[in-house]
């Protein structure tokens, strides 16, 4: 019994693992495809333009308030990129369901 268990929670991590593999080479893809976007390179270039002003003003701010401002913006982008996943899976399972509402997915009569 010990030894069915530990095997389906080492196949659920590898799933967990194999997906957000995939999920991470979606991303990347699109991530790719979006950097072709001239709306996208403006909002960039503008980005880079303020980030010696940025710099400028933790400096100002200095020390701990300048590391605090930091980790602030760290924790930003990790959050948006645990949401970035979730919104990508979430697609993944409502096109799934969609198709199957379609009768895309039919299962053979020999599997009945």
């Amino acid at each position: 019994m010990k030894e069915q268990t530990l095997w389906m929670e080492k196949a659920m991590n590898d799933t967990k693992a194999c997906w957000k593999s995939y999920i991470s080479s979606r991303v990347e893809l699109a991530l790719e495809r979006i950097s072709r976007n001239p709306e996208y390179i403006e909002l960039c270039e503008q980005q880079d333009k303020s980030q010696e002003t940025v710099d400028s003003l933790l400096e100002k701010l200095g020390g701990e308030n300048a590391l605090t401002v930091r980790r602030y913006y760290e924790m930003e982008t990790m959050r948006q990129s645990f949401e970035i996943d979730e919104a990508y899976m979430q697609g993944m399972m409502d096109a799934i369901q969609f198709l199957g509402g379609l009768g895309v997915f039919q299962v053979k009569e020999w599997m009945k």
